[in-house]
């Protein structure tokens, strides 16, 4: 019995490792931030704004990091104002939120 389920951890250390090589094999085609934006210090206040958004509408840590990613993309690959930029902050949270989303009443296989 305990070589079963010795063997049944294993094989989960096995998928789990599995699962990371393949997500940080993903992770490594994606674009990476270049800081290339006029308005690279305007980065820290939006990132905050994200932050007090987040908090005060208790969305994820996940969303968060995901609209920071999404915001860094647009500021190297786009010229946008200044006060575009508070709009693609927003509608960056909002996509982020959206590829989050948690439906705690999806049902299961099981049920």
């Amino acid at each position: 019995m305990a070589s079963s389920s010795l063997s049944m951890v294993d094989s989960q250390i096995d998928l789990a490792t599995e699962i990371h090589n393949f997500l940080r094999k993903k992770e490594a085609t994606l674009p990476q931030f270049q800081g290339k934006s006029c308005h690279l210090v305007l980065r820290r206040h939006f990132v905050d704004t994200m932050e007090i958004i987040c908090e005060k509408l208790s969305i994820n840590l996940t969303a968060l990091n995901l609209a920071v990613y999404c915001l860094d993309l647009v500021m190297d690959q786009c010229d946008i104002s200044a006060n575009q930029l508070t709009l693609v902050v927003l509608v960056c949270l909002i996509i982020a939120c959206k590829i989050e989303e948690r439906e705690e009443r999806i049902p299961s296989q099981n049920t």
